[in-house]
């Protein structure tokens, strides 16, 4: 048993590993049988009307310079469960203050949460709704 976490979308993982795992046991004389299950999407922000609106809003309340690009990462998402059906755009709310000791990344035994960064994130996401309702609301007569 084993899982996969790739950036590849389609059957082009799994059709690589069922290669290995049927000529692994062919090379000794035996027969394998892949059984694989895809279980999340990855999350991707494909959208581009929504990643706009989202770094808009960023920019609107705190200025540019409080977008920074995230290297791509293997993250393990439930969120791009919903995203794979809605229009959705995925983010991070930074949450690290060194002058509070809060270093930590999200597994570390250590993590924290410095929580007077909630309200920003409140403040994004309910500017994010007006620009996008502005935007995809129909007129009202």
């Amino acid at each position: 048993e084993g899982t996969v976490r790739t950036f590849t979308t389609g059957t082009k993982v799994e059709d690589e590993i069922r290669k290995v795992v049927e000529n692994t046991a062919a090379a000794f004389g035996a027969k394998a049988t892949l059984s694989y299950t895809y279980m999340a999407d990855p999350v991707i922000n494909s959208d581009e009307q929504l990643v706009r609106i989202a770094q808009d809003a960023v920019s609107k309340l705190y200025g540019k310079e409080y977008l920074v690009d995230v290297p791509t990462m293997m993250g393990s998402e439930d969120f791009a469960n919903y995203a794979a059906k809605i229009p959705a755009v995925f983010g991070f709310l930074g949450c690290r203050n060194e002058s509070k000791g809060i270093v930590h990344v999200n597994h570390h035994e250590k993590f924290d949460v410095d929580e007077s960064i909630l309200p920003r994130g409140t403040a994004i996401m309910t500017q994010f709704a007006v620009d996008y309702l502005a935007k995809n609301a129909p007129e009202q007569a």
